[in-house]
């Protein structure tokens, strides 16, 4: 059985979804972009927004390891789909990395 507010979540469109998102990592609120991210994926699992939004919020709990994955899979996603973000997710994957080796 779906649960209520996934079954509102789905219909609402991706750009409102991602837009809350976006909200959220303004407002640091990392467990929202989390939950928001998970059922984003639940919807496209190659959601390259939602995957680099997770990184984002990943990094910022120090979940190093999780938030490398998500980055990289975030890349791996925006070239099978010829998504275009600059050097922003390669970026992102870096100073990720550094942050961890500084550990």
């Amino acid at each position: 059985m779906l649960h209520k507010s996934y079954l509102k979540r789905t219909i609402r469109s991706q750009q409102s979804i991602q837009t809350e998102r976006f909200c959220y990592l303004k407002l640091e609120l990392w467990d929202r972009v989390l939950r928001d991210c998970r059922l984003a994926l639940e919807i496209d699992k190659m959601m390259t927004k939602a995957h680099f939004f997770m990184g984002q919020a990943l990094t910022e709990q120090g979940k190093f390891d999780e938030a490398i994955a998500s980055y990289t899979t975030a890349i791996e996603s925006a070239k099978a789909r010829k998504e275009h973000f600059g050097d922003d997710l390669h970026q992102a994957l870096r100073r990720t990395k550094k942050k961890k080796a500084a550990l």
